[in-house]
């Protein structure tokens, strides 16, 4: 019978990682196996994953880490970090019908010998091992998960599949703990071929099957477009309503992290440009669940879009069964004086212009345009009828943006109410940059809204 343990040894700041070989190499005892190593730069450490038999693993693990304890001299503390030079021990998937109790136990011995041994002070990370309990107030990633994972439960159709989505737990941890609940079979880990990913899928809807299919960014969703466009997007008509194609596309997009113009871009109006295609980008954790069960549940493509920054964003996380509608927009903070559209992580910065305009006498009414194909424009029609000014903000480029094509069906249909034009806020119109002070003004913030509105209202 065997398991797996995770050991994961932190490096204090200035620490020379290159020991990390060491490490590895104190490791490879008898009955134990290195099943992976990868560093963690993000959190300054190296993770190394362990297998063997449960009757060896104990001894040979605390060996492992012990001697890899003496090579980087781990039992360095630093006041600013208390655990710094720290060990965790991670329980990590069973396999060979082991459970997670089997796990948690053998890691607890290792984390124990370990300080009797060396005096070194292990941190036991069960969590990694279970699905993480509800804290209250939650944010958009746990939102999502939930969503994905009651779709499981409820429909065994539903699969995920992606890259690093199951053993490393995606990207930004919203599939965390489903590959070890559900299994390989129902939560793919993927090679690097995007095209493959949405090809897979789309064969998978049209078979009767419900995929998630997760793209790790949306810039690299272009190596797709052939399938998302010319096949998901149009199969079901072309087939004269004969197939259907139950297919949903998760990715983020969005930047301010210095992950320059490869990985920074939000581009969901070309997909809303394209019949055949939902598209939506929820900005709350209460819309992320919801629109995902619904998207999960609807016979067409769903472009899922969500935002880099805004998994950490907190709010309200309905338990149990909530649904969301894809065609409906919503006003999200009632207002008098002036109307601003947004969505995404966008919607974030108007909520947070529209409380500090208030402190100015300004009343801001702030419509969540959540759903942008099939484009819900009555409550912002409604909302410019009474408020007669109007802002768009995107965090995509303002050329043949969405804020364009929320402008043009407002002059279309309310140009009468209108006493003012159409503000439309986005990103500057160059490749999102690296450096952090370029990246910074190149995408709109809650000055840029503040600025916008008072100037439309006479008041700057």
């Amino acid at each position: 019978m065997s398991t797996l343990v995770e050991c994961v040894p932190n490096f204090s700041e200035g620490r020379d990682k290159s020991k990390v070989d060491a490490i590895v190499e104190a490791m490879k005892m008898p009955g134990v196996y290195l099943l992976d190593r990868e560093m963690d730069s993000d959190h300054n450490r190296s993770v190394i994953t362990l297998a063997g038999e449960r009757e060896s693993i104990q001894e040979a693990a605390i060996r492992g880490v012990g001697k890899a304890a003496e090579l980087i001299d781990l039992n360095v503390h630093t006041g600013a970090h208390p655990r710094m030079g720290a060990t965790d021990v991670v329980p990590f998937i069973p396999i060979d019908g082991v459970t997670i109790e089997d796990c948690v136990a053998i890691a607890g011995y290792v984390g124990e010998e370990i300080w009797k041994r060396y005096k070194i002070p292990v941190y036991l990370y069960e969590s990694a091992a279970r699905i993480p309990e509800r804290q209250g107030l939650e944010n958009i990633r746990r939102g999502q998960f939930e969503g994905l994972r009651e779709e499981m439960k409820r429909d065994d159709s539903v699969f995920l599949l992606g890259e690093d989505i199951g053993l490393y737990d995606g990207s930004f941890k919203v599939t965390r703990g489903l590959w070890k609940e559900f299994g390989d079979k129902r939560v793919l880990d993927t090679p690097i071929a995007e095209e493959i990913i949405i090809g897979t899928a789309i064969g998978a809807a049209m078979s009767g099957l419900r995929p998630v299919a997760e793209m790790m960014t949306v810039n690299f969703i272009m190596v797709a477009m052939d399938q998302v466009v010319n096949a998901a997007a149009h199969i079901r008509y072309m087939f004269g309503g004969g197939t259907k194609v139950p297919l949903v596309i998760r990715t983020p997009g969005g930047g301010g992290h210095q992950l320059g113009a490869q990985h920074s871009h939000s581009h969901e109006n070309w997909f809303a440009h394209v019949p055949g295609l939902k598209v939506v980008a929820p900005g709350t954790p209460a819309d992320a669940k919801g629109m995902l069960k619904s998207a999960i549940r609807d016979d067409n493509p769903v472009m899922f879009i969500e935002n880099e920054g805004t998994y950490a964003v907190k709010g309200e996380v309905p338990d149990g069964e909530h649904l969301v509608p894809l065609d409906k927009n919503e006003v999200k903070r009632p207002g008098e004086h002036i109307t601003i559209c947004a969505h995404s992580r966008m919607l974030i910065v108007a909520m947070d212009a529209a409380a500090e305009l208030e402190k100015e006498g300004i009343s801001a009414e702030v419509v969540d345009m959540r759903a942008l194909r099939p484009l819900d424009m009555a409550p912002v029609i409604e909302s410019v009828k009474k408020t007669s000014r109007l802002i768009t903000v995107e965090e995509g480029w303002r050329s043949y943006g969405v804020g364009s094509e929320i402008a043009s069906r407002v002059y279309e249909e309310a140009f009468d109410y209108l006493d003012a034009p159409v503000a439309r806020i986005g990103a500057a119109e160059v490749p999102a940059p690296y450096n952090k002070r370029l990246e910074k003004i190149a995408f709109p913030g809650k000055a840029d809204v503040i600025v916008t509105a008072r100037a439309l209202l006479g008041k700057n």
